[in-house]
């Protein structure tokens, strides 16, 4: 009987699962990795603990207002997060909507955490779209 080959794309996309520490839900991959390497990719979720929420009720030039409100608080959660940390914890790469992406050292993990600004560290995983045309 033939062997199954993995593909790398299985390994690649394999499912994301999670372990809580500290109310933090963490990528297990994450773990995992530091054990062959120094720095790990991670993305991660700040906490919204805003009450800023869009409301299908209001106009959109009110939902904008509340957008910019919460960009703003956002970006000072952002700001206080990273101030808790330095280079050699966290290297910023890129900021998103209520996260940040980077490299994080074993020993900048351990400080990530213990943050109560944080809610979620994952590894993004890449995505594939597989285009299959219809046959009639």
């Amino acid at each position: 009987q033939p062997t199954k080959i993995k593909s790398p794309l299985e390994e690649e996309t394999k499912p994301y699962e999670f372990y809580e520490y500290n109310g933090i839900k963490i990528d297990k991959e994450i773990d995992r990795r530091f054990l062959t390497q120094t720095e790990v990719y991670a993305t991660i979720i700040l906490k919204d603990e805003s009450t800023l929420n869009f409301d299908p009720n209001l106009s959109k030039q009110e939902n904008f207002l509340i957008y910019k409100q919460k960009m703003l608080y956002f970006d000072m959660l952002r700001n206080e997060f990273l101030s808790a940390l330095n280079t050699s914890d966290f290297k910023l790469t890129s900021e998103v909507y209520g996260s940040v992406n980077g490299y994080i050292t074993k020993y900048g993990f351990e400080k990530i955490k213990e943050s109560p600004l944080v809610e979620v560290i994952y590894i993004p995983r890449p995505m594939y779209l597989h285009y299959r045309p219809n046959k009639l």
